[in-house]
């Protein structure tokens, strides 16, 4: 992934006697998911699970339902022992102070306090500000880690790390210039997106076009 420090701190706040949980805050595009997978597949003896937050929350038609939901969730992946619920766009599972709107983090707060499941979350900050900050109670069970944007040359690492897959898809060679290139184009001309996924869009359309044209 390029992200070796970020991963080995998710791994240290994971190791933690106290509030083993991290949530990642960062502008869009900058790769936090893709920290979370680095990690999932660093980390030894542990399974990391995402949470379909979508299909989770959907469909809530009874009282108690979503109460129900949680309880099934979380005692099952107990169950499976040392294993990490990831939640991206964790502010969904957050009301912000609505009374009217469902809040899983308040059911999920229980497992938290006695660490019997460790959590992940990402999220923006626009999003972090407006949902997650606003409970306290909530906040105060996870480390906030904050993701930059990585730099030009971070970003280079990165996608001499990933090129490999998109060769393999599109059945083709990037050179290094081609990936210098890419570098170039993207922050000469790119403004309204983040490193890495701005350069990790346009190696695709490349690999994308160069198939089309052959």
């Amino acid at each position: 992934t390029g992200r070796k420090k970020e991963i080995d701190l998710l791994e240290q706040i994971i190791l933690r006697h106290d509030k083993p949980n991290a949530i990642l805050v960062g502008n869009p595009g900058v790769g936090k998911t893709k920290i979370v997978e680095g990690f999932a597949k660093d980390v030894q003896n542990v399974k990391v699970y995402q949470l379909d937050t979508l299909a989770f929350m959907s469909n809530i038609m009874f009282k108690g339902e979503l109460e129900k939901r949680v309880l099934e969730l979380t005692s099952a992946l107990i169950e499976k022992g040392n294993v990490i619920l990831y939640i991206d766009e964790i502010h969904t599972i957050c009301s912000g102070n609505d009374a009217q709107s469902l809040d899983v983090a308040n059911l999920l707060k229980p497992v938290m306090t006695n660490n019997s499941l460790k959590i992940i979350g990402s999220t923006t900050f626009e999003e972090y500000r407006k949902y997650i900050e606003k409970d306290e109670a909530f906040t105060r069970r996870f480390y906030k880690m904050v993701i930059e944007e990585p730099s030009y040359d971070e970003t280079l690492e990165i996608l001499k790390n990933i090129e490999n897959n998109y060769a393999r898809y599109y059945n083709l060679v990037y050179s290094q210039d081609s990936i210098k290139e890419i570098m170039n184009l993207t922050n000469k001309f790119v403004f309204d997106k983040h490193y890495p996924d701005k350069a990790i869009d346009l190696l695709d359309m490349v690999g994308a076009y160069a198939k089309h044209c052959n």
